[in-house]
């Protein structure tokens, strides 16, 4: 063990120097000096990743603003005058005494390693690889550590405390938005859990301390001076970070502010009559944005600048993807959309009533599907006055938005004519390019839905002409108007020339999911016509684009139309077997619009009519849900439950008693009787009930926040949300009957869960329930 002793301070110099000496051998003993080139580490990889568009003279300076604030010397040498300015050199002997020993190291590493496990690029993990196993601390000694130490509270209080400047610093290298200074980017809400998450990697660190290394810390944790040190220390190194970022922060502001008045101060508006036609004839997008930020720099009041960077912010958060319905929104990202939004209101600051801003403007709340708002902000835009193209397209595409009413239901005629009459103003400007790409896309769209179908046709061909210098742009118009062929033309064999022409011009996932549904439908047409063979060989080239065409059943019986699709996949043979999870899981989806015949049908092929989907229910409470009496009176006659409660904990009875919408007066006496000649009560072997105690029969894994499920332990049913899931999972809510302050989560198999009594034991309803089984 090494053990530094001072002499005897004879002079102010010599004693300063004593002081200095002894705050660098504490600083390097605890976990400080990690903390320090864990923090370093993280700036030079903000450094590394700095735009390749960037400047090289603004690259330089950016490295610059690192190396002078935040290289590990420079951060050390600065903790090191604050120590020794804050702590007396008898404490730091003293405490430099005990990091200093095999106990102190070792808590020194487990510190250490928490906060650089905060940290994901982190190389402490590496250099310092730690082999002992973890154990159990009982809570006596975890509270201790916790409080006393206080080392968890610390570090949530250093992150949360330069956390503005840590990212302003690295928005400012990217060019990003200007931040807030001093305004906490984390609510309450989420410093809670930060709290929460540096506490569990304390814990896991500590947890790698022999017991008698624990305990001599403890000891050491009780002596009089030892919570002012380490208060005194953690202060200390608080104050040197947030120096530290604060000031890397303005000299990589200050660097841009002059760089960009430098280079862009008389040449501002040309450049930026450079940028916007560059990203108009579809130029590079980070580039423009590099520029545009930096433009802003250089001319900070022109709203045309932060108009312009909202449109290439809009434009870089596009998700491709294509959209069917005649309001084809794009999909842009949340956080593209905010941004936007935030350059949006700048430029608006400056000029509330300047037409190309309230244009940009309309376009967001049209992303945001504030359709109304949109039309509002357009019409204002009219008035004021602008020769934009884009303020028709737009002005068109808010009104067909506005038009769709509930799934299912043909739009509002008089607002699709209006959109249509805003399209047809534009092509009489004879445009070209994506405007007259836009504009000859939608009206295709908009006249099939207004019925006037020789003129839908018209523009369906011209949009596939348009597109077919480019293959993709082709492939997709050929499937466009393979989809306008079959759905409103009902011509399914000149749609399936359409699909296959459009994937052999370019392979891609929507073209092949076109292809396969027009092929199923042609198939299911043969089916009903009892043309089986012929049926059956459409099966076959649908199943040779997508194999797994079973598993789709139960999605397309849940559908009217597509429901005769179910029977030409089985004839085919390639669904047999309907006693398993995918058979029961189509004649729940059937449920809802199929004719007894077709139900007698699944029911023969084996689906069990008491199979329960968690978030559908039963065949039967899909049936209820559809009011679809002959499904219902047909389950019923074959052994379906009346008892079983659908997912939200209300008994079939209760579903027609308490109904969303009107229910039939027959299926209400229908479900009524058979509920009382099933008895009171469902026997055991019925699905989970809302506020009924269960006991587990396994062991069941939780969610990533460690819900486990332990077997033997018991458990109250809350609810379902398996809303967010995919169709194969299901998530379930549950308080533990040990816990019941705090609501658990639980993910299981669909498949599994369906025999759930493998996983559960029914107590009866809990003390706190007050449902009615």
């Amino acid at each position: 063990m090494r053990v530094c002793l001072f002499p005897r301070v004879q002079s102010t110099t010599a004693h300063t120097s004593d002081q200095a000496d002894a705050a660098r051998e504490l600083i390097h003993a605890t976990s400080l000096v990690n903390i320090l080139r864990t923090d370093a580490e993280q700036a030079s990889q903000i450094a590394d990743r700095l735009p390749e568009d960037l400047p090289k003279e603004l690259s330089s300076q950016f490295r610059s603003a690192i190396d002078q604030n935040l290289a590990y010397d420079k951060m050390e040498a600065a903790l090191i005058k604050s120590v020794a300015a804050s702590v007396d050199l008898a404490t730091l002997e003293n405490s430099l005494r005990w990091w200093a020993s095999d106990s102190g190291r070792a808590v020194a590493k487990a510190e250490s390693s928490a906060y650089a496990e905060l940290f994901p690029g982190s190389t402490f993990q590496g250099y310092n690889p730690n082999s002992t196993a973890s154990r159990d601390l009982n809570a006596t000694e975890l509270a201790e550590l916790m409080g006393t130490g206080g080392f968890p509270q610390f570090i949530a209080d250093l992150l949360t405390a330069t956390e503005t400047s840590r990212m302003c610093l690295y928005s400012s290298f990217n060019i990003g938005p200007d931040c807030a200074r001093g305004k906490p980017v984390t609510d309450s809400a989420g410093r809670a859990q930060r709290l929460q998450h540096v506490a569990t990697a304390a814990t896991h660190g500590y947890s790698r301390i022999s017991s008698g290394d624990l305990s001599a810390y403890l000891a050491y944790l009780r002596l009089d001076s030892t919570r002012s040190t380490i208060q005194a220390l953690h202060a200390s190194l608080s104050a040197v970070e947030q120096d530290s970022w604060d000031n890397a922060l303005t000299q990589a502001s200050r660097a841009i502010d002059t760089y960009s008045r430098a280079t862009f101060g008389s040449r501002g508006a040309a450049t930026l009559k450079l940028v916007i036609a560059d990203m108009d004839a579809g130029g590079d997008l980070v580039r423009a944005h590099m520029t545009l930020g930096l433009l802003r720099h250089a001319m900070p009041s022109d709203p045309a600048v932060l108009v312009q960077l909202a449109r290439v912010t809009l434009m870089q958060g596009a998700v491709l993807g294509e959209v069917s319905q005649i309001a084809r929104v794009p999909r842009v990202d949340a956080m593209s959309l905010d941004v936007a939004q935030y350059w949006l209101d700048q430029a608006l600051a400056f000029d509330p009533h300047r037409a190309e801003t309230l244009l940009i403007d309309a376009h967001v709340a049209y992303l945001k599907k504030d359709f109304k708002h949109s039309l509002e902000l357009l019409k204002q835009a009219k008035t004021i006055g602008t020769t934009d193209p884009w303020l028709g397209i737009d002005m068109g595409d808010t009104l067909c938005a506005l038009a769709q009413r509930r799934p299912g239901q043909p739009p509002d005629h008089d607002l699709t004519q209006q959109a249509a009459d805003e399209f047809e103003v534009i092509l009489n400007t004879r445009p070209t390019g994506i405007i007259e790409y836009r504009v000859v896309q939608q009206l295709g769209d908009i006249y099939a839905a207004l019925g006037q179908l020789q003129k839908a046709d018209s523009f369906q061909r011209r949009f596939v002409s348009y597109c077919v210098p480019d293959r993709q742009c082709h492939a997709y118009a050929l499937q466009r108007y393979g989809g306008f062929l079959f759905y409103y033309m009902h011509d399914i064999d000149a749609a399936i020339v359409m699909g296959r022409q459009a994937l052999e011009l370019f392979d891609y996932g929507a073209g092949r999911k076109f292809l396969v549904g027009v092929l199923l439908a042609k198939a299911a047409k043969l089916y009903t016509a009892g043309e089986l063979a012929d049926s059956a060989s459409y099966v076959a080239q649908a199943q040779q684009i997508d194999p797994d065409l079973a598993a789709s059943c139960p999605a397309l019986a849940g559908n009217e139309s597509s429901l005769p699709v179910v029977f030409a996949i089985r004839a085919a043979g390639l669904l047999k077997d309907f006693s398993g999870s995918t058979g029961a899981q189509t004649l729940v989806s059937a449920s809802r619009y199929a004719t007894a015949d077709e139900i007698k049908t699944l029911l023969g092929w084996g689906a069990n009519p008491n199979y329960f989907d968690p978030e559908e229910g039963t065949a039967l409470h899909q049936a209820i849900q559809f009011n679809n009496v002959a499904a219902a009176k047909t389950l019923l006659a074959h052994g379906a439950n009346p008892l079983t409660p659908y997912v939200d904990g209300r008994t079939p009875r209760q579903m027609t008693e308490h109904p969303p919408e009107i229910t039939r007066p027959e299926l209400a006496a229908l479900i009524a009787k058979a509920a009382r000649d099933a008895g009171e009560r469902a026997p055991l072997g019925t699905p989970l009930g809302a506020g009924y105690r269960y006991r587990m029969k396994k062991s069941v894994s939780g969610d990533r926040w460690g819900n486990d499920f332990v077997a033997g332990e018991q458990v109250i049913f809350v609810d379902n949300f398996c809303n967010f899931t995919d169709s194969s999972f299901a998530c379930l809510n549950f308080k533990k009957m040990d816990d019941l302050t705090q609501m658990r989560n639980m993910a299981l198999p669909k498949d599994q869960l369906a025999v759930w009594t493998d996983w559960f034991e029914e107590l009866g309803p809990s003390a706190e329930s007050k449902s009615d089984r």
